[in-house]
Order: structure tokens, then sequence, then C-alpha cells
């Protein structure tokens, strides 16, 4: 018995099959949504990634795993996992409406200011951008992480809606490469 086969048995045998679908839905350890599992010494390795790459003998890299032809999120049957680029998974996840869009962002950040767990506001990051004080000064007074005061500052967090027009124009304003190239002659950008 191969690696590769003796890492598909292991998982297989961490899973419930179904029959009527054929997922193998993880009954180990998670985060979140995310089968883990240790393998050769190392713990948290992601299921789905070991099982793709086992099943398919190929290296993945930079691209991501996820269940897409079953919709059980717990799914790690290397037949159901769908190899994405993080930007193909961010459309995707857009386009089914599983990832966030402005009207949810909204309604999360009142939810959290109703629980009293929101400790700035858009008020306070424009005063943290417009600040020359260090982040840990910052951080003190607003009494929060000085990561958080970064992630204000490089606008990761508490993008200023004035200057971008929408909560999520940052990723919308990027073009995506097939834009860029005319459909004629994909050696040219379009101008």
């Amino acid at each position: 018995m191969t690696e590769s086969e003796r890492l598909l048995q292991i998982i297989r045998c961490r899973c419930k099959v179904t029959a009527h679908d054929g997922c193998w839905t993880w009954q180990g350890a998670t985060t979140g949504v995310h089968p883990q599992m240790s393998w050769k010494g190392r713990g948290g390795q992601m299921v789905r990634r070991l099982a793709y790459e086992a099943h398919f003998g190929v290296t993945l890299g930079e691209l991501r795993v996820s269940p897409n032809n079953c919709g059980n999120v717990l799914c790690v049957n290397p037949e159901h996992l769908t190899c994405w680029s993080r930007s193909e998974h961010l459309r995707e996840q857009h386009r089914s409406g599983s990832r966030s869009t402005p009207l949810h962002y909204i309604r999360r950040v009142a939810a959290l200011k109703r629980k009293g767990r929101v400790k700035l506001d858009l008020e306070k990051a424009r005063e943290i951008r417009a600040s020359e004080e260090p982040c840990k000064v910052l951080a003190a007074r607003y009494e929060v992480h000085h990561r958080t005061i970064s992630a204000v500052r490089c606008g990761r967090i508490w993008r200023d809606i004035n200057a971008l027009g929408n909560v999520f124009a940052a990723r919308t304003l990027l073009p995506s490469t097939d834009l860029l190239h005319d459909e004629k002659d994909h050696t040219q950008p379009r101008i």
C-alpha cells in the first residue's frame, strides 16, 4: 500500500460515508468548517487538501480546496472537491452569496455595536488614519491591540466609505485579468 492510499484510508475511516450521495462527512477535529488532522507529526493539516493531493497525486501549492459538487461543508471525498485560486474562490463565494455583501457587513457591525463588542467606529478610524502618533499610543487610547490600529491605517478594516464609494470598493476596483486584454488580441492591453 502506497503512502497516498494509506492516507486516504485513514481519512475515510474518520468519516461517515453516505451511500446516497457518496459524501465522506468528516467526524474528526475542525476549525469552524475546516476539517483538520495530524499527519506526519504536524498537527492542523487541512484534510480536504491532504485528500485531494493524495487522490490525484498533485501538489496544490497556493491553490485552495473546497467542497463544491455536493454542498456538504464537512465533505472530504476527493471526487467532490474543487481546486481554486484565491480570486476564483472569492468570486464563487460572492456569486453564491456565501460571502458578505455590503448589507450583511452593515448588519453585522450594527449587531456587534448593540452587544457592546465594537470599540471603534468610522469616526475613530478616520482619527486614527489622520494621526501621526505611534500605533501603540493609539492602541492604548482606544483600548485595542496595536495591530488593529495598523489594520485601520492600511485600510484592511474600517475602510472609509466616502473615500472608496462603498465598503467593498477596494475589492471591486481591482480589474479582473480577463478585462485587461482585448478579446481579439490577447497579447495587447485594452486602452
